[in-house]
């Protein structure tokens, strides 16, 4: 759109080739026009006329690679393809063809390595909500990633006395999948496992729609046919599908109006009692977690500040960033 390219369909499609290479081929493009420098909102792909050879190899020459006037590179196997792709991304970085993405922000960036979180130590105890508060960008989420195994610490370790631990997230709009029914989101998992037949599948998720309190009528429904409450409440009965005894919660009531958080917030206690549930509950409403929580971890700059109960960290807060917090949130 910069240069007037016109917006056109991608021939062949991602079923062809991946994301990476039609980027690739998009940077080539804009190498080619001079604008490469401003690349990296992923607007750009190869038009109707550029094969995956021609774009690679575009990229490569204009990153001074050798491999760009090679005649011994396969193209037709569309995971080689890729790979080029990949390398010739690189190459440009490299070169300092692609500056917008020399920061490590791009898909193929170089990244350099962060200490996000500090000496970290903590317990989640039996059948307790722990609430992990902090402003943004102090390492929260990259906590409950690593204890879900997502990120491997450096140093340390994350110890289980749970099977399964689930995550519960802040947007279901974003983290349920729009194409498929809630029956299907609900046994998926099941199917998955491979424990259960279908009869019984069916019957479990019978259960889990009644536990989260939806009628039978939501299973046949997408998420874009459900409220943003109703829509939640699928994402709690997916993270409880296959009776996990710990959950993980990312702020999962700020996406809601006040009144249908105080009723998410009510069903997340009665699942613990239910349950036999231990949730860490992430949230910047620190009236939220007062209402919630048994204890509270203060977490600024990737570090615990402070821990303690409720009323220990809410009417004697000792550490002054943990004062702040509270009379920010008055």
């Amino acid at each position: 759109n910069l240069e007037g390219r016109p917006d056109q369909a991608l021939t062949g499609g991602y079923s062809d080739v991946s994301s990476d290479a039609w980027h690739a081929g998009g940077v080539a493009w804009a190498a080619e026009n001079g604008i490469a420098s401003g690349y990296g909102d992923g607007q750009f792909g190869p038009d109707d006329s550029i094969t995956r050879e021609q774009f690679v190899v575009m990229l490569w020459r204009y990153a001074g690679s050798p491999k760009a006037n090679s005649q011994s590179l396969d193209f037709t196997d569309a995971d080689r393809a890729n790979g080029y792709a990949k390398e010739a991304l690189c190459w440009a970085v490299e070169q300092g063809i692609l500056s917008g993405y020399s920061d490590g922000t791009g898909p193929f960036g170089r990244r350099t390595r962060q200490e996000v979180l500090h000496d970290v130590t903590f317990d989640v105890r039996h059948g307790e909500i722990l609430g992990l508060v902090g402003e943004s960008g102090t390492g929260k989420s990259t906590l409950a990633k690593t204890i879900l195994g997502m990120v491997k610490p450096d140093r340390g370790t994350v110890t289980h006395y749970t099977k399964r631990p689930q995550m519960i997230f802040q947007d279901p709009y974003s983290s349920l999948n729009p194409f498929y029914s809630v029956e299907w989101t609900l046994e998926e998992p099941l199917r998955v496992y491979g424990k259960y037949n279908k009869a019984e599948r069916k019957r479990r998720v019978r259960e889990m729609l009644e536990r989260v309190e939806l009628r039978p009528e939501c299973l046949g429904a997408k998420p874009s046919e459900l409220s943003g409450g109703q829509r939640q409440r699928v994402s709690i009965a997916a993270a409880l599908i296959r009776r996990p005894k710990f959950l993980i919660a990312d702020e999962p009531v700020s996406a809601l109006d006040v009144t249908i958080q105080a009723q998410i917030l009510d069903l997340l206690r009665s699942l613990r009692r239910e349950l036999d549930l231990s949730y860490l509950f992430i949230s910047h409403d620190l009236n939220v977690v007062y209402q919630l929580c048994d204890r509270v971890l203060v977490m600024k700059s990737g570090r615990i500040v402070e821990q303690g109960t409720v009323d220990e960290i809410f009417d004697h807060p000792k550490e002054d960033y943990t004062k702040q917090l509270l009379a920010a949130a008055e």
